[in-house]
């Protein structure tokens, strides 16, 4: 488990690392950030529908990205989430470093249907404003749209809310806000590989189950065999760390049918 999540974090801080180095030095000034949002999958292609595609906006790389994205997610759930979005390593390093403070928190699967709708609402709302007004609503208060303008007071509002959220929720923002993570939740839910339990005699049936403490979308690992949920990362941390040895494993999701599937 130490290899694959040595291999992650390496993956992880090679995107970072040229999405600082885009938004530093290539990126266009108008396009900024944008031009490579995945979010631009749907964004662009709700405001080209709304103008019945006389917008003329188009950011190819982006729609790539996010079509990519949506690709991998049909085979490992929110891979692009565990493995590759430069903002889920951001909040990865502001949550370990709020841990080392003392801030951390776990909310536990209290909240999971809280982790669905707060960012379903947040891609309806999105929605609308953009096929209302023809524009991509997001960009006006964006902290990461710094290229044409000074930041506007909603967007440093938000920015200390994403720094504050990330230092004591783990994945604060992936919980609570992102909209794209939702659409890539509900395609992994239909992926190809899915994690499977090895504990089939569940001698762990409590909430300190080791393996759902160390899982970044707090999903109650310890009531599946099968993980159905919109919150898997991908990550594969469940993979390794049991001490019993009843770790999870990637398989096929529907090689066998169980009857604890959750």
């Amino acid at each position: 488990m130490r290899k694959i999540q040595t291999i992650r974090g390496i993956t992880e801080g090679i995107f970072l690392g040229v999405t600082v180095l885009l938004m530093a030095f290539f990126l266009k000034p108008y396009a900024a950030v944008h031009s490579i949002c995945p979010f631009s999958l749907v964004n662009l292609l709700l405001i080209n529908i709304s103008t019945r595609f006389e917008a003329g906006v188009f950011f190819p790389t982006g729609v790539t990205i996010g079509a990519t994205a949506v690709l991998s997610s049909l085979v490992i759930p929110r891979f692009f989430c565990g493995w590759i979005c430069p903002i889920g390593t951001v909040e990865r390093l502001l949550f370990a470093a709020g841990k080392k403070l003392g801030f951390s928190c776990r909310l536990h699967g209290n909240f999971s249907y809280v982790y669905l709708f707060a960012p379903l609402l947040v891609l309806l709302t999105v929605s609308f404003l953009s096929i209302k007004s023809g524009v991509i609503c997001c960009q006006s208060i964006c902290p990461l749209f710094y290229h044409t303008k000074l930041l506007g007071t909603v967007s440093i509002v938000l920015l200390v809310l994403f720094v504050a959220g990330s230092l004591v929720i783990e994945r604060f923002f992936c919980k609570f806000v992102c909209p794209f993570g939702v659409i890539l939740g509900v395609f992994g839910l239909f992926s190809i590989f899915t994690l499977r339990s090895t504990c089939f005699d569940k001698p762990c049936l409590e909430q300190n189950c080791t393996l759902a403490s160390v899982c970044p979308g707090e999903i109650d690992l310890y009531r599946a065999n099968v993980i159905r949920s919109v919150n898997c990362y991908g990550c594969l941390k469940c993979t390794g760390g049991c001490p019993l040895g009843r770790n999870f494993k990637l398989g096929i999701r529907y090689a066998k049918k169980d009857s604890g599937d959750r």
